[in-house]
């Protein structure tokens, strides 16, 4: 069996914000790889692999352009870098997932962009979950032969039929960030006089408490604002009442979304922008998707008003072909062709 390297593995994550990506992965690839490190919680970010050089033969990256905000940030960067060198002399194959198109925290901009555009071009494998990834990393590389493999993220729960009692019209959950556009979707329902219209329901840890504090001057008799996670059961139970998971994300860098394939397991309508794996999920109709903030309030009232609903026989389908297991037999087919 192939040993590898995954990152990050860390012990000094103090956010409080569980992401299972990097369990289910590892758990998903266990049967092909014998990942070295996932016992062993790196507290010197990249730094750590130097533990496991002449171990392993697979190293995969998972938003590792973030290292440069971690302690000695430009230190790891350089370090990280020069190991591309020893990589390519010993032959251990580096794997990338393009997760967004850049960091999602708002420093180090410049810097992390000229890390990415190193890692698209010098990693053997990129792993992108949504087709305009592609067309992001050839671009952005400079390069038209990089080695992408597309994949949609991998769903990880089985569908779960809804309660008939639809008390929330929309629900927004998931963690609580600027680039994911709330402030900018209640500003808009203020704007038109619409802020009474609909049941809404927005659960999640706001990422800091300036943002919550904004948030909440939105806060009303039919918006109610959650201010921490959601666990499993109180999930299933809101998202089992609710009409609209709705996504009204802003950034451009989105690219893929955890959130959104843990809501696919739902039987409620999905409205996402129209880009990166929103995009994709709506050509393949399994979702609905808007182009502007004009266009999203329109969809709403379209949902609202219909009994149709999704399609439940198609999102089955859909959940079953993108499992966990699925996606990492995927993948090794790509490794071994």
């Amino acid at each position: 069996m192939k040993k590898a390297y995954i990152y990050p593995i860390s012990g000094r994550d103090s956010t409080g914000v569980y992401n299972p990506y990097i369990d289910n992965f590892v758990k998903s690839f266990s049967k092909y790889f014998d990942f070295v490190n996932v016992d062993h919680p790196s507290y010197s970010g990249i730094l750590d692999i130097r533990n496991y050089l002449g171990k392993i033969d697979y190293v995969f990256f998972h938003w590792i352009e973030n290292v440069v905000d971690k302690k000695g940030g430009y230190f790891q960067m350089i370090f990280l870098v020069s190991l591309f060198y020893y990589f390519k002399l010993k032959g251990i194959k580096t794997v990338l997932t393009v997760h967004n198109r850049i960091s999602h925290e708002g420093t180090n901009l410049k810097v992390k962009s000229k890390l990415i555009k190193f890692l698209l071009r010098n990693c053997d494998y990129l792993i992108v979950h949504a087709k305009e990834g592609i067309g992001f990393a050839k671009e952005f590389s400079g390069r038209d032969d990089l080695n992408i493999i597309f994949r949609h993220h991998p769903v990880t729960n089985e569908f779960l039929s809804a309660s008939p009692d639809k008390v929330i019209d929309i629900l927004i959950w998931g963690r609580i960030s600027p680039y994911k556009g709330i402030d900018k979707f209640l500003e808009l329902l203020y704007d038109k006089r619409m802020e009474n219209r609909f049941r809404i329901v927005i659960i999640g840890k706001v990422s800091d408490e300036s943002y919550g504090e904004q948030l909440m001057k939105f806060q009303n008799s039919t918006i109610k604002i959650i201010n921490r996670f959601a666990d499993e059961e109180e999930l299933k139970r809101l998202a089992g009442t609710s009409r609209i998971i709705l996504f009204p994300y802003q950034s451009s860098s989105v690219l893929g979304s955890g959130v959104l394939m843990d809501s696919v397991v739902y039987e409620a309508d999905i409205l996402g922008p129209q880009k990166g794996a929103f995009a994709d999920l709506s050509n393949e109709n399994i979702i609905y998707s808007y182009k502007d903030y004009n266009e999203m309030i329109d969809r709403i009232e379209a949902i609202l008003k219909t009994d149709k609903g999704i399609d439940t026989e198609k999102r089955k389908k859909f959940i079953e072909e993108n499992s966990w297991e699925k996606y990492a037999e995927f993948i090794m087919n790509q490794f071994n062709s």
